[in-house]
């Protein structure tokens, strides 16, 4: 596990983009195309802003979300409409978009549908930045919550699974841990003392299927390689 710990968001940032830039152009070069799932919430946004402008092949480039609210694409709650504001704009509006979201009524109704669409269109991704909350949760992997199980099984076949948050909306669709883990990389952007203490006690955990603390599942296991981007407040 490699740990950044930063005095400010702005020196994180910075170094966050120039990690993720190398890391894709990378991949672009080995394989002449790339994918990455980001997370939503304000955390990221300034790091998406920042990465709009970076100067790399875009249009060869699929991006999608680790997690959507279902709520319509241009309501605030939208990841989408986050992610579209902040991100595909600038030299980066050429990159291809995988939405989470569907015209489906609920997210549970939607799940299968979704994760066929995710089968032909994205199996995979390459790398992931990924957000946690204070309670442990990533993605919308909840503590607790009745689909947390499947959503933490790294044999799951899907990937995607209807969830529930604990605010409004409560209605969520989220990448399950399976499918993030076909990422070459992620990279765990948190901000906050008490976070980074959450972070600490998941590092801890000796069961990564604990219900208390989700984001162990991703810190424990040794499939992907985990980064830790983190510095004391988020603005």
């Amino acid at each position: 596990m490699k740990e950044y710990l930063f005095d400010t968001l702005d020196t994180l940032n910075t170094a966050l983009t120039n990690s993720i830039k190398a890391d894709i152009s990378g991949q672009l070069v080995a394989s002449g195309a790339c994918s990455i799932a980001v997370g939503g919430g304000r955390t990221p946004i300034a790091l998406l802003n920042q990465l709009s402008d970076v100067e790399i092949d875009w249009a060869n480039i699929t991006i999608t979300l680790t997690d959507e609210r279902w709520v319509e694409t241009d309501q605030p709650e939208s990841n989408e409409r986050m992610v579209k504001q902040h991100l595909l704009k600038n030299k980066a509006a050429s990159a291809s978009f995988v939405p989470l979201k569907t015209a489906y009524r609920t997210a549970k109704s939607s799940e299968f549908s979704l994760d066929a669409t995710l089968h032909e269109q994205l199996p995979s991704v390459d790398f992931v930045v990924l957000g946690m909350g204070a309670d442990g949760h990533f993605a919308s992997l909840f503590p607790d919550t009745e689909e947390l199980a499947d959503g933490l099984d790294p044999e799951n076949p899907m990937r995607c699974i209807a969830t529930h948050g604990p605010v409004e909306p409560i209605e969520r669709m989220s990448l399950t841990l399976s499918m993030l883990l076909t990422a070459k990389k992620i990279y765990l952007l948190i901000c906050g003392d008490d976070k980074l203490a959450v972070y600490r006690r998941a590092c801890l955990t000796d069961q990564p299927e604990s219900c208390s603390l989700p984001i162990s599942a991703v810190l424990k296991q040794s499939i992907v390689p985990v980064e830790l981007y983190w510095s004391p407040a988020s603005s």
